[in-house]
Formats: C-alpha cells, sequence, structure tokens
C-alpha cells in the first residue's frame, strides 16, 4: 500500500519519477484525488480544468462501488442457495441459526429463549 502512495504524488513529485513510474501511478485513483487537490487548491483553477480529475475519480468510485455490489448479492445468493440446501454435496446437517422452541420463543444453539412478540395491529 505504501508504493501506491508514493506513487501518487503525495510524497514526491510526479514528475521526479521514471516515465514508466508515471504511468504506473496513472492507475491509482490517489493520483486523482491529489491532482484534484493541487488543482484546485493550490492553483485556484477553474472547474472545467478539474473535470478530468474528477471524473475519473467518480468512474474508479462507481465501478468498485458496482463491484462490491455485485459481490454482495452473489454471496447472498449463495448463502440462500445453502440454507435450502440446493447446493451440490451442502445438506443442511445442523442448524446454525436461531431455532424454534417448544416454549414459543427463539433459542440460539441451547440459548435462553426469547418471547416472540406479535405484530402490532392496527
Amino acid at each position: 500500500m505504501a508504493k501506491f502512495f508514493v506513487l501518487s504524488g503525495a510524497v514526491l513529485s510526479r514528475s521526479l519519477f521514471p516515465p514508466l513510474a508515471i504511468q504506473i501511478g496513472n492507475f491509482f485513483p490517489f493520483v486523482w484525488m491529489y491532482k484534484f487537490v493541487r488543482t484546485m487548491g493550490l492553483r485556484g483553477a477553474p472547474l472545467q480544468e478539474m473535470l478530468p480529475e474528477l471524473g475519473s475519480l467518480l468512474l474508479y468510485v462507481g465501478v468498485l462501488s458496482m463491484l462490491v455490489i455485485a459481490r454482495a448479492l452473489w454471496e447472498k445468493q449463495k448463502l440462500a442457495k445453502n440454507a435450502t440446501g440446493d447446493a451440490p454435496g451442502m445438506g443442511a446437517t445442523h442448524s446454525v441459526g436461531p431455532t424454534s422452541t417448544p416454549g414459543g420463543g427463539i433459542s440460539v444453539q441451547g440459548g435462553a429463549s426469547a418471547p416472540i412478540h406479535e405484530p402490532i395491529k392496527r
């Protein structure tokens, strides 16, 4: 992680790096963030001049967000499939979550049962 931070230009000016290091550093979001901050804060540039860095940063955040959401949905689907026992070789042999008890409560693997409350009727 420290290499990415150095290649972003936060520690040293990117003009001191060899051309290959600059090209590699362009793939990291810190580069776009620092370009945006330097352009806005130090030079007082108008918004039109900052749009490429801002757009790159927003695109990166958007793609990363979509990947995280896709992974979460995939995991949720996988858990739902395992809970129903549809997965091959993954039979539901024992309960891991809350189970119903004869007293009308919910017990988490041998713990004390908690009463189930009726929904409020209006």
